[in-house]
């Protein structure tokens, strides 16, 4: 909801919308997004929409041609979609590395004053190494990138923690109170014998978790920090974090609320943050270029 409801409010009286969806998956925000567009006053805008799947470290070595089939395979059935509400629509495949990925390729160099640009990078951040192991930082990579073509709002993100740290008894103390609160939550919505909850845990959190308290240096791919150090790297870069919009804020808090009672939401430094029982899991924020 809250990224779609961003895109949304910068997109009103826009004539073309481009999205740069870092890490689409299978996409399963855009239906909704698509119908409002279908809805809005004076009809859609043309929608492009760049999907860009790269690697989770579970499946490597990266087998590019799978994943760029599964990237392909959302677009299919988003185009589908759209052509179903009558939402003009381009849907671009992208798949690689992280490491690989250039904005600038999929963003035209001079654009309308109705033409509106918006990147999402919704968790895949955990991934992208930080400077103590890559100099120049892939993160800092990232964010200029995200910078240099100045969109109308990037939506950031990001699962929030501290167990980004060399020294293990640090980041498995962080990670073990992590993993609690997300193994208590599914405790509390699925069932220990459910088969999904089962391949999950072994081959999403199981996986995780392994690499985290058995790997170190450069082969521990969870880099988990604080939204602190995000909002102090995308600053660094030029980027100019907005105001949390208050009504997409408290929306966002009744849903969570008819959800489960348990479910927490609080605000600090314009991040959007949500998490299980008082620990803060995931944050969301709102950039634009300083420029």
């Amino acid at each position: 909801y809250f990224i779609n409801q961003t895109i949304l409010d910068v997109a009103k009286g826009a004539s073309k919308l481009h999205i740069l969806d870092y890490q689409i998956a299978g996409g399963f925000n855009y239906p909704s997004l698509i119908k409002a567009l279908a809805e809005r006053p004076g009809g859609p805008p043309f929608v492009r929409l760049v999907g860009f799947g790269v690697p989770h470290y579970s499946v490597m070595p990266a087998r590019t041609e799978q994943i760029l089939e599964g990237v392909q395979k959302t677009g299919r059935r988003l185009s589908d979609y759209a052509a179903l509400y009558g939402v003009p629509f381009e849907y671009i495949a992208w798949a690689g590395m992280r490491e690989d990925v250039v904005f600038q390729e999929f963003v035209p160099q001079e654009r309308d004053k109705d033409e509106v640009v918006v990147i999402i990078s919704a968790y895949l951040l955990r991934y992208v190494m930080d400077d103590t192991i890559d100099s120049p930082s892939v993160r800092l990579q990232l964010l200029r990138q995200c910078q240099r073509i100045s969109p109308n709002v990037y939506v950031q993100g990001i699962v929030t923690g501290a167990y980004n740290t060399p020294f293990f008894t640090s980041r498995f103390r962080e990670a073990l109170y992590h993993f609690d609160s997300l193994f208590d939550a599914l405790d509390t919505f699925v069932g220990r014998e459910n088969q999904d909850r089962i391949v999950f845990e072994s081959e999403i959190l199981g996986k995780a978790i392994l690499n985290i308290v058995a790997c170190e240096g450069t082969a521990v791919v969870e880099r988990v920090d604080k939204y602190k150090q995000w909002q102090a790297l995308s600053e660094e870069v030029g980027l100019v974090q907005l105001p949390l919009n208050e009504e997409i804020k408290q929306n966002v808090g009744t849903m969570l609320g008819t959800w489960h009672k348990e479910y927490t939401l609080s605000e600090d430094r314009q991040y959007m943050l949500m998490g299980w029982k008082g620990r803060m899991l995931f944050a969301l924020s709102t950039w634009k270029s300083a420029s």
